[in-house]
């Protein structure tokens, strides 16, 4: 991969990292990534990703290579090289999150969400279907998850009956944040989806969770200062099982030891979500979830 990198992009290389299956060099004291990308998704990216570069300069800047090419191919992959642009490394907190959050645009579905559960939903009761004979273990399990989906996208729902008056914007989200994220995850244009601030909220609130963290969810709910339509849209999202719906698309030997080790927690992600919830409601008027509460 040296070679290549050379050669398209007409740099020496003294030394190159591979790091979870990305390359890391250093250039006239620039560091910089070279990564593996899905051709079909970056081509809808490319524009934006040049909005967002004017935008906020933190954000990786993605280098041409010299045939003036944004994509390199390398007999298998196509891989991007990208400048990083921040001087130093680390985890992520939720304050970062929120600076990252960019304003994009003043549209805002929440059908859009409603839509794509229904769908993870819809998928997820075929694979069911398609198992049913293989007597997979756990599988007696199921019905839960697809109940904490059904039970995100009632209190969607909700937030369209209220029909209320403010809705917040969409900003630069990620596609799935979480508290092992460090700052060039965070700045890493591959990484960015549209959608609203919470969704990166939920996620890093989930992987504080099932990572063990401790946080306080007071102070947290408190600095955020979400509206209610925020606090409802939240509220969703931490009830939507993803961290689930991930599960089941690995391998079969590790979907049924992370699906145990999900089990057992659950009990407690409820009462997790209650607490948020208990929170939310000292702020701004949403609607409880009794069934949380044992």
């Amino acid at each position: 991969m040296k070679s290549l990198i050379e050669y398209y992009y007409n740099i020496y290389i003294s030394e190159i990292r591979l790091i979870e299956g990305i390359y890391h060099f250093i250039y006239n004291d620039a560091e910089y990534i070279f990564e593996k990308v899905n051709e079909d998704e970056l081509e809808v990216k490319l524009d934006f990703i040049q909005y967002l570069q004017s935008k906020n300069k933190t954000f990786h800047t993605v280098i041409r290579n010299k045939k003036q090419e944004l994509l390199t191919f390398d007999g298998e992959n196509y891989n991007i090289l990208l400048k990083v642009n921040l001087k130093n490394n680390r985890t992520i907190n939720l304050n970062d999150i929120m600076q990252c959050s960019i304003q994009v645009s003043e549209d805002i579905d929440t059908n859009k969400w409603k839509k794509l559960w229904e769908e993870k939903i819809d998928n997820f009761e075929y694979y069911i279907n398609y198992i049913q004979d293989k007597k997979e273990e756990d599988s007696e399990f199921y019905d839960y998850f697809i109940g904490l989906g059904e039970a995100a996208i009632s209190y969607i729902e909700l937030l369209d009956k209220r029909k209320t008056n403010y809705m917040d914007i969409q900003v630069i989200t990620h596609k799935r944040i979480n508290t092992k994220y460090t700052l060039y995850d965070l700045y890493n244009p591959l990484n960015i989806v549209i959608d609203h601030y919470t969704r990166d909220v939920a996620e890093y609130l989930k992987s504080a969770f099932f990572n063990n963290e401790k946080i306080n969810i007071e102070n947290i709910i408190s600095n955020l200062k979400m509206s209610e339509y925020a606090s409802m849209l939240l509220i969703s999202r931490m009830l939507f099982p993803t961290f689930f719906f991930d599960i089941y698309e690995l391998n079969s030997k590790d979907k049924v030891i992370k699906t145990k080790e999900l089990i057992n927690k659950m009990n407690k992600y409820e009462e997790y979500i209650y607490k948020i919830v208990l929170e939310i409601k000292k702020r701004t008027n949403v609607p409880t979830i009794k069934w949380l509460h044992h």
